[in-house]
């Protein structure tokens, strides 16, 4: 019997990377998360670009922000374009429980590699872009994702022991820093989930005013129902103040044409009597004036009533 085995008999040369040990090159955040992350995302605000200080928060797609810098902003309305997803800190905001580090006064926090401001509580490991961290929606805390998968803590949180959501996802779970593409799902998944919030809302709305108006009619119903003598009196007196108010209206009509009319007689006949006044006048002064005007009337006809048509006199 002749056992088979490879290598050894000449037939293979093995290589420098199969015998010796090469050291491995450390890469930096950028590097493994293909230029999604950098130490810089993990240490300062994205708001206002000062180092994260506690309280931080982090919003749904899992940016990190100091909270006093994000609720100035909101107060004053002076959020950028791209965070007009933030409308509410209680909706759209989560309060980190954050695990500062021991030497983080005097260490490099932006160094590539060793760099960075908390940490797992659990594994250790730092949070600077190398090793992925989620933000537990319910209690708040950052942790690692390696401690979460090698620790089963069940429906509890390994670090407070808070109760956790039962699903499991990036809803319930928020990546920190993520990559760019995962940050593009996240967002349109928020926005998806808010505007079929608002269409609940506006649906929830009208089917109350609908049940206003059912319960009304249904009330109105059950009036008639009870007391049908006092509601067809209502009605009754309804149609008759309708009937009144037309009547009104036309007695009102009746006496603007009346008085229109009045006074369109009333402007003739003083228009007549200011025509004979004038005329007058005018045979006055010219008597007055003119000697051989007033030489044609005699005394009787100076004395005539132009207004009466009668003697003066």
């Amino acid at each position: 019997f002749v056992e088979l085995i490879m290598g050894g008999d000449g037939g293979s040369i093995p290589g420098r990377d199969s015998l010796a040990k090469t050291k491995k090159v450390k890469k930096t955040a950028a590097q493994l998360t293909f230029g999604g992350s950098r130490v810089w995302d993990w240490t300062h605000c994205a708001l206002s670009k000062e180092a994260l200080q506690p309280p931080i928060v982090c919003d749904d797609l899992g940016v990190l922000y100091n909270k006093q810098a994000l609720v100035e902003a909101m107060l004053s309305k002076s959020l950028p374009a791209q965070l007009s997803y933030i409308q509410k800190l209680r909706r759209d905001i989560v309060d980190c429980n954050v695990t500062m580090r021991d030497s983080v006064e005097c260490a490099d926090v932006n160094h590539e590699e060793n760099g960075g401001i908390f940490q797992c509580p659990i594994s250790g490991l730092i949070g600077n872009g190398k090793h992925a961290f989620v933000c537990l929606r319910k209690c708040g805390c950052v942790v690692s994702q390696r401690a979460l998968k090698n620790i089963d803590g069940g429906s509890q949180c390994i670090v407070c022991g808070a109760s956790l959501d039962e699903n499991v996802d990036d809803y319930t779970r928020i990546p920190i820093n993520a990559s760019h593409d995962t940050k593009q799902r996240l967002f349109r998944r928020t926005m998806a989930q808010k505007s079929a919030a608002h269409k609940h809302k506006h649906k929830h709305k009208k089917g109350d005013k609908a049940e206003e108006k059912t319960n009304v009619s249904v009330s109105c119903d059950d009036q008639v129902d009870e007391n049908s003598i006092e509601c067809s009196d209502v009605v009754s007196s309804k149609k008759e103040k309708k009937k009144h108010k037309k009547q009104m209206k036309k007695d009102k009509l009746k006496l603007l044409q009346q008085q229109r009319t009045e006074n369109v007689h009333k402007n003739t006949i003083s228009g007549h009597k200011r025509l004979l006044d004038q005329a007058e006048e005018n045979v006055r002064k010219k008597m007055k004036t003119s000697h051989a005007f007033s030489s044609i009337f005699t005394r009787k006809q100076r004395d005539f009533n132009f207004a009466g048509g009668g003697k003066g006199l």
